[in-house]
């Protein structure tokens, strides 16, 4: 089966990331060539955007545009360094301009995959006890109401990787914009081998669903995102998937295939996890 895909991620790259950064990069370079093994034929275009905060000037932001070339993308990637920040909040809606200003989406996929550990600047976006140098939000006036519609507008489905809890009054308020769930939050665990065998997923909190609709399909993606969380779902599975970059690709590469050949509805709970040695 033959489809097409643009994936772009979206990376917080600043100091405080740097102990999930260097564990990131291969997940990222691994997660792509799975994805692209599974279906030799798929038209696959992968971009990437790192940012940091106001205070990195220059290094705000970098960049990959969407290639082809897999090799040179993985090789982009692996040159990414974790620096800068100055606050615990970061540059998030910037790093989102990019993704949606910059880029020509051409696919009749389009797939966001958005990492980091902490939230944009605006007091309303986080705990107020978080330190915010810019607590009515972002210095150079974006905000999501404006951005998060231009997302949609692209048909690009939203997957947020949550690596602790101080996002989570960001992705709230950033899915109220559509009083509905469009971004799909994804729990990311990171622990060496021995720890993934031994760990029973019960005892992870940050469990949910992920179920594809059964929507109409049709060649530009113009559906609304056909993913969502749904604590209702109707699964065969209690456990949740903790997924590895290979498993984690099949799942995203099924959701795709799942609505475009407009197939029943099909239910994952499913987790991100990236192991080291």
């Amino acid at each position: 089966y033959t489809c097409s895909l643009d994936l772009i991620f979206c990376v917080d790259c600043t100091k405080t990331m740097g102990v999930y950064i260097q564990h990131i990069k291969p997940f990222i370079s691994e997660f792509v060539l799975n994805l692209q093994s599974m279906n030799p034929n798929i038209k696959l275009r992968v971009a990437f955007v790192g940012y940091r905060d106001h205070c990195d000037k220059t290094h705000r932001i970098e960049s990959c545009p969407f290639t082809t070339n897999i090799s040179k993308f993985i090789e982009f990637v692996s040159h990414v360094r974790d620096g800068g920040g100055g606050d615990i909040p970061e540059d998030v809606l910037g790093g989102l301009e990019i993704v949606i200003n910059e880029y020509r989406y051409i696919s009749n996929f389009r797939v966001l995959m958005h990492i980091g550990d902490a939230p944009c600047h605006g007091n309303q976006y986080h705990d107020i006890r978080i330190r915010d140098s810019y607590p009515n939000g972002c210095p150079r006036n974006l905000t999501p109401e404006v951005l998060l519609p231009q997302l949609k507008e692209k048909n690009i489905m939203y997957f947020f990787a949550r690596i602790n809890s101080s996002t989570d009054q960001m992705i709230q308020m950033f899915n109220d914009v559509y009083r509905m769930n469009y971004i799909v939050t994804i729990p990311l665990v990171i622990s060496n081998k021995t720890d993934i065998e031994t760990k029973k997923v019960s005892d992870i909190d940050t469990n949910i669903d992920i179920t594809t609709k059964n929507e109409p399909s049709n060649n530009n993606h113009t559906t609304d995102n056909p993913i969502s969380t749904d604590n209702n779902a109707n699964t065969n599975s209690t456990d949740t998937i903790f997924a590895s970059s290979t498993e984690l690709s099949g799942i995203v590469f099924q959701i795709m295939v799942k609505e475009l050949m407009e197939s029943s509805s099909t239910s994952w709970r499913v987790g991100m996890y990236i192991v080291y040695v």
